[in-house]
């Protein structure tokens, strides 16, 4: 892949963009840092990256990411971490912050198999499962 040249209005200094650095992501990667709850309302972080072709975390990554559940837990909240945003974070729908974005996963009470797909467009979704015991 060829490194993309850039020449600065302003200086005049020609800059080399990775193409691992720019706004393009094309998978998600998430990972939950408790896969196995107890089912009293546990919670779970599930931590979603946006990722380029090499496996590197996109940082200018900033995509709508929409969270969905099956199974007995319910979402608390979304958050990237990035102070400017004043959207609701109790919604299923936030934006990614430098490529990532992080889920808050309460179980319900009831023990089963939990899925959370995470989905966004222009980019493959992905899944997390959990078990709630």
């Amino acid at each position: 892949v060829p490194d993309w040249l850039f020449t600065s209005a302003v200086t005049g200094a020609r800059v080399r963009v990775l193409p691992s650095s720019l706004a393009v992501g094309v998978i998600f990667k998430a990972s939950a840092d408790k896969p196995i709850l107890k089912r009293d309302k546990a919670t779970a972080h599930v931590f979603v990256d946006i990722l380029d072709d090499d496996g590197n975390i996109v940082t200018l990554g900033d995509n709508e990411i929409t969270c969905t559940i099956q199974g007995p837990a319910r979402l608390l909240g979304l958050e990237g971490c990035n102070n400017s945003d004043m959207s609701d974070y109790t919604d299923n729908r936030h934006r990614a912050y430098r490529g990532r974005l992080l889920a808050y996963i309460q179980t319900t009470g009831e023990p089963g198999e939990i899925t959370v797909n995470f989905t966004s467009p222009l980019l493959k979704g992905t899944k997390v499962k959990l078990t709630a015991e």
